[in-house]
């Protein structure tokens, strides 16, 4: 019994534990301190096969993007999971890079 619940233990926490990501790319411009993009989360299906969660970034950010990060969080696993894999949310993030003053005039 102890030897069940102790596969059953570490196989849960393997799952869990693997199943988040975090990315964040970055760039040298300066950060607006707050996200521009931070509207929930972009939608997959099929494992995230299906769909493509475009972002218009040049709408969003006219001056470019200086940082950018998306992230598998544990509810997002969860859901995943309770889905079947059959959807797969993403929570995405988009800041700013600060305009040049000089571009201004």
């Amino acid at each position: 019994m102890k030897k069940t619940f102790f596969a059953l233990a570490l196989a849960g926490v393997t799952m869990f534990g693997s199943g988040c990501y975090h990315i964040t790319m970055t760039s040298d411009a300066s950060v607006e301190p707050i996200p521009a993009y931070d509207r929930g989360f972009k939608s997959f299906f099929l494992l995230g096969l299906i769909g493509t969660g475009d972002i218009d970034v040049n709408a969003i950010c006219p001056a470019g993007i200086a940082r950018y990060e998306e992230q598998l969080t544990v509810g997002n696993f969860i859901v995943t999971v309770l889905t079947f894999g059959l959807y797969s949310p993403l929570k995405t993030q988009l800041w700013c890079a600060v305009p040049n003053a000089t571009d201004q005039f």
